[in-house]
Order: structure tokens, then C-alpha cells, then sequence
């Protein structure tokens, strides 16, 4: 009765070595398969909001974006600028950097062993990317001895503007050799409805605004194009469709072979944006694209395939075990977008990408009993990235209008184009690095771990642009070479409390970037910006982050409570930025080009806190917080920034709370449980400016019961009917935001 009253203990490799959660100094939050199975969770979404000192910010397929500990300037744009902050792992695999806005993959969680979600830097087992953190999505592998499976189907139905949302999930395990080679199978497919409603058939006929100062009517009959303003429903409705397939093969008991093949197809029916001040909420103005000539039949929406083919090679030596990982990646992505936020025209963009990545990771972790250990490895990837991007008229009218106020004698695609401007953007990056810790256990309690990561990058850019507004073909080429270093010390003053203190740096690879003409930009030839002082340079270096942290893991009354806490501040350097031209002293000339440089720093220091306590055999309770005081701690006037300006995308504190309580009913195991979490407020621009998003609370219940092979399971998601923003848009000139899920 004693041991079915303890919580269970999860088993997790953040250090690239299987430890308890618990005897794991950093902090790490961890979700397994059965809570990510009971919870119904399948998407980022669903949880990430419930881990302490974590924000996600939901922008649509493709486009979303984790910020951990307040580490974000732009969640939206910054992964094309560079990569983002947060990494993203599918098993081996990091999902992070591609796609047209160098967001994130979210492939769906569908058997999978559990979750781990590493908060600060990970510079040195994880590399770039996880300047502020990790968060490792681990499937589960295929079983030798066992034939076994399920199949789970879904139904549910959306408030407000939704509709029905259906999903179908299967899982089959073979195991075609008992002990020696195995197989398993994963499909799924889900139906999420959408939940805005486009009103601009309805704003047409009251003769209302497309935007602030804009009338809808004004533009018709300036540019034509009635019968783009149309009404429409379901928006921002989403098919998901994949599956995965891998073979497990161990031909004696040191060798083990795992290929796996992941396949993802997402399709996004127009984008899931509400403009503010529209209707009663749950509502858009978005122009269609009509009849023109390539765009015929065309609708707002994006697009994803992924394709992940991963070779895993473990080989034990006994004193040590030797990994080899390569991973062949490909996402295409394509998607058409209104742009009528600028000037009210209807002008969509149509825009692809096409992503190749090859990685390859050799590691070498002991496993003998000595005092030290270690682990060691190389990384090298390689990645070509390709973002064709095409504007649109989408009426004739439109097309002259824009040739007028261009000074064009004649569309530079022909007459009879409705194409107005093209780019054509190739971004290519060859990565290798070194990396090891190094530990050594002084005694049965203190143990202190080094750790050094060297790398070393080539990225080049290469940009063709023509159109009404000018052709152009530019290209650049960056390098650069750094160190990151990490220092770990833990006490274990018995086998139920862990204390530890860690100094650890994070990176973020640079960029290449086309510099600005001298003859504009640099008219004295000094190499500096004009109007700056920033050199002119061909791309910016990586910028970093140091963490300082404390922390504690306590498990208490019989393994029954457990608490893990952890105070830190980090420091982030060489943030890169915009940077806006201007003119010498005495000159007539401004330039009014800009260029990408480090030019930024930051701090964020709070604390996080995580309680599990099983009151009872049956009844369990878990409670987190985090608070977050992310701020510029220099000016950073390019964009607008002071020092001491709250940072976008990060609220002050999230607080979490579950209960869970399991009984028999008539005779079948049961359970019903439900979790809260709040998010405080946050703006979307630098210093508590822009559009406020945030302060609100979800509430999701589920209840389920296990009849003999059947699982019956009911659940509610927002329970409340919550309507608040998540986030708001930083880069159109309309009031477009991003609204929490109805229930």
C-alpha cells in the first residue's frame, strides 16, 4: 500500500544519459506517456502553457514559437532572422530554424514515451539553438517481445465560430524476431475546425473599413475587385495527416539498430487571426484572391510536409556507450496571404520554402563505476534552405494602380501578369562542432561537472529580387568560430533531497546578411553604418546567453511530495537587431537601408517551482509557478528600445494547479482530473507597449474509464470559455491578434 502511494519516478536523458528526474541537476520538466495520453495532449499548445517559466506563442501552422525564461525580442520574425531561441527535438532530430519564418515544426504527439522540457541554456550537449532552452519530444520505441497496439478515435465540437473536430489514431508493434528484431507502426489523422468568421462581404455591403481610414468601398471602386471581399466561415481550420514507421534490429546484446521514417502533412485553411474591433469577436476582414491569373481558386492558408529519416547505431562497450545518429530532414512549406493591411489594396503574397537538412552526431557516454564520467561527441549539419515569394494584384486595376504610384511604364512580368514583385532567397549553413562534459564525484554527495562545447559555422545568403520595386541579385558569406563552457556542482545530502548550482552559456549561430551600398550608406568610406556606429560587416556573430542558477529537488513524506525549485538570471549578449541608417554631419544624403548587427543585451532572472504530492493512493495534486523579470539592459534605439524595457512575449508569471483522482466504478478503473493554469499579461512590443495579451486562466477536465480492452474517455479543453488574445501580430498594420481556443 506504501509503494502504490508513491508518485512514480520518470526516467529522463536531458544530460545524453538515463537518469531519474529528480537526481537530475538542472532544471527540466518532464511529462510521460501515460499523462500525455490521459491529458489528451497531441500539440505543444496543449501543455506548454502549463509548464512553469514557459510561454508559447501561437501564430498558426508553421509560425509558432516557445519562449523560455523571457528570452524572445520578436518570437514572430526572429527565426528568420537568425534561428529560434527555444530548440525543438523530435528524438534526435532538431526541428527548429526552417520554414519561411525559421519557426518550429509541431509534429503531433502521438505515442510518445514522454516529454522533457529543458529550461535555460544548452549550449553544450544541445548546441545552437537552445539559447534559452530545449524541449525534447522522445517516441517510443519499438518493443522486441510484445505484439501489441491500439487504435483511438476522437470526436469533439468547438464553441463560438467552431466546428466539429474529429481524430483518428492507430499503433501496431511487431515483433517479427522476439528479442532480436521488431517493428512499429504509427498513422493518425485529425480534423481541427476553425473558429473566426470572415465578415468582409458583410463590411463591403455597410460600407465599412478594410482598416483605419481605409473604406472598403473607396477601394472597389478605385481598384475594382467586389468580388474579393467575401464572406466566409471555418477559418483557420487544420488537417493533420501522418504517421511514422521504425525497425528496431539488435543482433546481440551490445548492438542495437533503429531506423525510423516520420511523415507530417499539415493543411491550414486560411490564417487564424482575429482583428480587434471587429464585430463581437471571433472575426476577420480578409480579402480573397478571385479570379486573377495564377490565382485562380486560390485561398488564404498554409501548407507543411515534413519528412524525417533518422539512422540510430548504439553499440555498448561495456565501459562506455557509442552512439551514432544521422538524420535526413525535409519541410516544404507554401502559403498565400492577404496583405491588404497595407493600404487597404488586395494584394496576397504567395510564398514556398523548401528545406534540406543532413546531420550527423557521433557520442560517447560512460557507463562504468568509476568517479568520473563523461560524455563526448561531433556534430556536423548541413542545411539549404530555398524561400521563393511572389506578390500579386489581384485585379487588373490593382496592377496599374501599383505601376502609377511606382512610375512604371509597363508591368516588368507582362501585361498580362498579375505579378507585381518576385524574390528568390537560397540560405544555406555547414556546421561542426566538438563537445564534452566531464564529471567527477568527490564523494556519495558532491559531484562537479565541466563541460566545453567549440564550434564552428560557414552561412551564406543569396537573394535575386525583381518587380516594381527594382531588381536586384545580392549574396554574402559568413563564418565564425566560438566556445561555449557550462559548470555544474551538485550535493546530495541524502537520497532524498539534491542541491545544485550551475554556470552555463548558450548559443545562437549568426547570420550572413547583405551589406548596405558605401555609396549610399558609407559615403566617407570609414566602414561604419552612416548615422551608426556599426560597422558594415557581411553578416553578425552569435549571440549568447549565461546563466547563473540554483536549484533544489526534494522528495519528501515517503516519496510521496516532491519539490523542485530553481532561482537564476541570465544574461543575454550580442542580441542581433535591426539597425536603421541615417546621415553624417554636415550631409545631405540619408540612407535609409538597414542591416542586421549585434546590437542588443538583455537579462531575465526569477524562479520556478514544481510541487507533485500524492495525498492519497488515489488522489494526487501538483501545483507551479514562475516569475519572470525579462528587460533591455542596454538602449537599443533601432528598435525603439530603452534600457530597462520589459521584454515582448514574456509574462511577469504563469501559475499551474491539477488534481487527479482515480477509483473503481463498478468494478472498472476510473478517474476524473482537471488542471488550471493562468498566464499574466505581456505586450507584444518592447517596454509594455503595443497590443496587451494574456492575463487569462484555461481550465481542462477529462474523466475516463478502462472496460475491460476499451478506454472511454471525456474531456473539456477551456472549460470557461476563455476569450483572450494569446498574441498579437507585430508586423502588419491592422489590429490582427491571435485568440485562445473556445471551448
Amino acid at each position: 500500500a506504501t509503494a502504490q502511494g508513491r508518485i512514480d519516478e520518470i526516467v529522463v536523458t536531458a544530460t545524453r544519459r538515463e537518469t531519474f528526474l529528480n537526481d537530475t541537476a538542472i532544471s527540466v520538466a518532464a511529462i510521460g506517456g501515460e499523462e500525455i495520453s490521459r491529458r489528451n495532449l497531441s500539440e505543444m499548445n496543449d501543455y506548454l502553457r502549463t509548464v512553469p517559466g514557459v510561454n508559447f506563442v501561437e501564430i498558426g501552422v508553421g509560425n509558432s514559437a516557445v519562449v523560455v525564461r523571457g528570452i524572445g525580442i520578436d518570437p514572430q520574425v526572429e527565426g528568420g532572422v537568425s534561428s529560434p531561441t527555444t530548440g525543438i527535438y523530435f528524438g534526435e532530430v532538431s526541428l527548429a530554424g526552417l520554414g519561411v519564418s525559421g519557426g518550429s515544426s509541431d509534429l503531433k504527439m502521438i505515442d510518445l514515451e514522454r516529454v522533457e522540457v529543458l529550461r535555460g541554456p544548452q549550449g553544450t550537449l544541445f548546441g545552437s539553438g537552445a539559447l534559452a532552452g530545449a524541449v525534447r519530444n522522445i517516441p517510443k520505441a519499438p518493443n522486441l517481445n510484445e505484439l501489441e497496439g491500439n487504435i483511438k478515435t476522437t470526436y469533439s465540437g468547438t464553441a463560438e465560430n467552431g466546428g466539429n473536430n474529429t481524430k483518428l489514431e492507430g499503433v501496431i508493434n511487431i515483433p517479427v524476431i522476439e528479442d532480436v528484431l521488431a517493428i512499429r507502426a504509427v498513422a493518425y489523422r485529425h480534423d481541427t475546425s476553425g473558429y473566426i468568421n470572415n465578415t468582409a462581404g458583410t463590411v463591403l455591403a455597410t460600407n465599412g473599413f478594410v482598416r483605419q481610414g481605409v473604406r472598403a468601398a473607396d477601394i472597389v471602386a478605385s481598384v475594382g475587385g467586389a468580388e474579393l471581399y467575401q464572406n466566409e466561415n471555418d477559418v483557420g481550420n487544420v488537417t493533420h495527416t501522418g504517421g511514422r514507421i521504425s525497425a528496431l534490429w539488435k543482433p546481440s546484446d551490445a548492438l542495437s539498430v533503429t531506423l525510423q521514417h516520420v511523415y507530417q502533412d499539415v493543411e491550414q485553411q486560411g490564417q487564424p487571426y482575429v482583428e480587434q474591433g471587429i464585430g463581437d469577436g471571433y472575426e476577420q476582414i480578409t480579402l480573397q484572391f478571385g479570379d486573377a491569373e495564377g490565382l485562380a481558386g486560390k485561398k488564404s492558408g498554409h501548407r507543411d510536409e515534413i519528412n524525417i529519416t533518422n539512422l540510430v547505431l548504439e553499440y555498448d562497450l561495456g565501459w562506455a556507450n557509442l552512439l551514432s545518429s544521422s538524420a535526413w530532414l525535409g519541410e516544404d512549406t507554401s502559403g498565400n496571404r492577404d496583405e491588404s493591411a497595407f493600404g487597404g489594396l488586395p494584394v496576397p503574397i504567395l510564398f514556398e520554402a523548401a528545406a534540406d537538412t543532413f546531420s550527423q552526431e557521433l557520442r560517447l557516454v560512460s557507463q562504468s563505476d568509476s568517479p568520473f564520467q563523461y560524455a563526448a561527441g561531433v556534430f556536423y549539419e548541413e542545411i539549404e534552405i530555398s524561400i521563393p515569394f511572389s506578390r500579386w494584384g489581384a485585379t487588373d486595376e490593382t496592377v496599374d494602380l501599383l505601376l502609377n504610384i511606382f512610375g512604371l511604364p509597363a508591368n516588368p512580368f507582362g501585361d498580362e501578369s498579375h505579378k507585381i514583385t518576385q524574390d528568390n532567397n537560397d540560405k544555406s549553413i555547414k556546421q561542426l562542432s566538438y563537445y564534452g562534459e566531464l564529471s567527477y564525484r568527490f564523494n556519495e554527495q558532491l559531484e562537479l561537472t565541466l563541460g566545453a562545447r567549440r564550434f564552428d559555422y560557414e552561412r551564406s545568403f543569396h537573394s535575386v529580387r525583381e518587380g516594381i520595386f527594382g531588381s536586384a541579385d545580392q549574396s554574402s558569406k559568413f563564418d565564425e568560430s566560438d566556445t561555449n563552457l557550462k559548470a555544474n556542482l551538485s550535493y546530495t545530502p541524502n537520497e532524498d533531497a539534491l542541491v545544485y548550482a550551475q554556470w552555463a552559456e548558450g548559443f545562437r549561430l549568426g547570420n550572413a546578411v547583405v551589406p548596405p551600398p558605401s555609396a549610399v550608406c558609407d559615403v566617407n568610406n570609414d566602414g561604419i553604418f552612416d548615422g551608426t556606429s556599426v560597422l558594415i560587416r557581411d553578416g553578425f556573430d552569435s549571440d549568447t546567453t549565461e546563466n547563473f542558477e540554483l536549484g533544489t529537488k526534494l522528495t519528501l513524506l515517503d516519496n510521496r511530495l516532491q519539490v523542485n525549485a530553481a532561482v537564476y538570471r541570465v544574461d543575454w549578449q550580442d542580441i542581433p537587431l535591426l539597425v536603421v541608417g541615417g546621415a553624417l554631419p554636415g550631409q545631405a544624403q540619408t540612407c535609409f537601408l538597414g542591416t542586421i548587427t549585434n546590437a542588443g543585451e538583455a537579462r531575465s532572472q526569477g524562479f520556478e517551482i514544481e510541487t507533485t504530492y500524492q495525498l492519497t493512493q488515489s488522489l494526487r495534486a501538483s501545483l507551479g509557478g514562475s516569475y519572470t523579470d525579462a528587460e533591455l539592459t542596454e538602449d537599443a534605439p533601432s528598435i525603439g528600445g530603452v534600457s530597462g524595457d520589459r521584454l515582448p512575449s514574456s509574462p511577469d508569471y504563469n501559475i499551474s494547479v491539477g488534481l487527479q483522482y482515480e477509483f473503481e466504478l463498478a468494478g472498472h478503473a476510473s478517474y476524473v482530473g482537471g488542471d488550471y493554469a493562468y498566464v499574466s499579461d505581456f505586450y507584444n512590443k518592447l517596454g509594455e507597449t503595443g497590443v496587451k495579451t494574456g492575463d487569462y486562466g484555461q481550465l481542462n477536465m477529462s474523466a475516463g474509464i478502462a472496460l475491460n480492452n476499451f478506454n472511454v474517455e471525456f474531456f473539456a479543453r477551456n472549460l470557461t470559455n476563455n476569450d483572450a488574445l494569446t498574441y498579437a501580430d507585430t508586423q502588419l498594420l491592422d489590429n490582427r491578434a491571435y485568440q485562445l481556443r473556445p471551448r
